[in-house]
């Protein structure tokens, strides 16, 4: 992919390729069990997703939790339609729909 894509020209690549391209930035904060929205364009944070309440109890043994990274990984898929987001909590991925946020549901890590 890095050969197709050309500096100065990403934007062109991705407009060739019929792609919407989205000014937000999705991050993951710490002592939040979610992410946050960003909108770069406008310099402002738009939204804050907290992840569902169940499934829960994980990470807490690991440390994880109490060192106030309840997450760790996101990202966009690259036909740029769900959002993925991992959580320590939940011990689970979760799938938002883009651009609209939509929870799809979650996929369980083995414990």
């Amino acid at each position: 992919m890095a050969d197709r894509l050309r500096p100065g020209r990403a934007a062109d690549d991705f407009r060739n390729r019929g792609r919407r391209l989205d000014s937000r930035v999705f991050l993951q904060l710490s002592n939040l069990s979610g992410f946050a929205v960003v909108d770069f364009a406008a310099h402002k944070e738009v939204a804050r997703m907290k992840f569902p309440e169940q499934p829960s109890g994980f990470g807490v043994i690991e440390g994880r939790v109490a060192s106030g990274s309840p997450s760790h990984g996101i990202g966009v898929a690259p036909d740029g339609k769900t959002l993925w987001v991992n959580s320590h909590v939940a011990n689970s991925v979760f799938v938002y729909a883009l651009p609209d946020l939509k929870l799809l549901g979650h996929a369980s890590c083995r414990t």
